[in-house]
């Protein structure tokens, strides 16, 4: 029978554990803080957007005031919006200035502009975003402004989570909005191309609206309002399941309109005869 070697084996065992340890040293004098290395402190606390080399990303500017937080971004380039918010009701309406304006009552907002695809977008961070992060002593209720150039004719899209949408007096390319928890109210909106807005538990309410494609989407709510055209325009798909609806389905028209009310009722008229 051969001789084990545990003179031998001891030694590789030995060796292998001062590798390890030397390994271990050489991984924590790399990452300890305030050590040569990366400073893991520093890196918990770096805005993402800092790492880019190139000006892709860009902060929108930002000023707070006992009013709220104001957000600024000029108008050039800027071809799309994307608001993807979750508990603050929004209003989007017109202004005059060839700036945007971002206004929040709180400071939930992160703005974010993409100048090289032309793009804005505004969510809520997530210290508000979170369910197991809201403190049930606080109030958490705000109001986001969002001002639109009226100059600008891209396209908007919004996305809330338990809040209103009101949008107003905008000519655009295409909007588009879903609302989970809320009311949607749309007011003398015209889109070159598409409308489409849905919300799955509240209201949608339209004024004086107009699109060659219209899509609206009341799941658990009532749609009601007047699209700006002659109904004759319009091809007509209308799906109620458990509820009413005044249009009546029709296959003619160089217009689309299309509307889902799962759970209630669907009073649409035009403005034209």
């Amino acid at each position: 029978m051969k001789k084990i070697n545990v003179k031998a084996i001891v030694s590789a065992l030995v060796l292998v554990l001062i590798i390890g340890v030397v390994l271990a040293c050489v991984g924590y004098a790399m990452f300890e803080p305030n050590k040569i290395g990366t400073d893991v402190k520093a890196v918990k606390n770096v805005d993402i957007f800092d790492l880019i080399d190139d000006d892709k990303y860009n902060k929108a500017e930002k000023v707070v005031t006992e009013d709220g937080t104001t957000f600024t971004v000029d108008k050039k380039n800027i071809v799309e919006i994307e608001l993807d918010i979750s508990f603050s009701d929004l209003e989007v309406l017109p202004t005059d200035s060839d700036v945007f304006t971002i206004t929040s009552e709180k400071s939930f907002l992160d703005v974010i502009v993409d100048e090289a695809e032309g793009q804005i977008e505004i969510t809520e961070d997530e210290k508000n975003n979170k369910w197991f992060n809201v403190n049930l002593n606080t109030d958490i209720s705000n109001t986001v402004v969002i001002e639109v150039p009226k100059s600008f004719v891209g396209n908007i899209e919004i996305d809330n989570g338990f809040g209103s949408v009101d949008v107003y007096d905008l000519d655009v390319n295409k909007l588009d909005v879903t609302n989970d928890f809320g009311s949607i109210y749309l007011k003398n909106i015209t889109a070159k191309t598409e409308i489409d807005c849905s919300i799955d538990f509240g209201d949608l309410e339209i004024e004086n609206i107009f699109a060659p494609n219209l899509e609206f989407s009341a799941e658990f709510g009532t749609l009601s309002g007047t699209i700006d055209g002659n109904e004759d325009d319009f091809r007509i798909n209308k799906s109620n399941d458990f509820g009413s609806s005044t249009l009546d389905t029709k296959k003619d028209g160089k217009y689309m309109l299309s509307t889902t009310c799962a759970f209630g009722s669907a009073d649409i008229t035009f403005t034209q005869n």
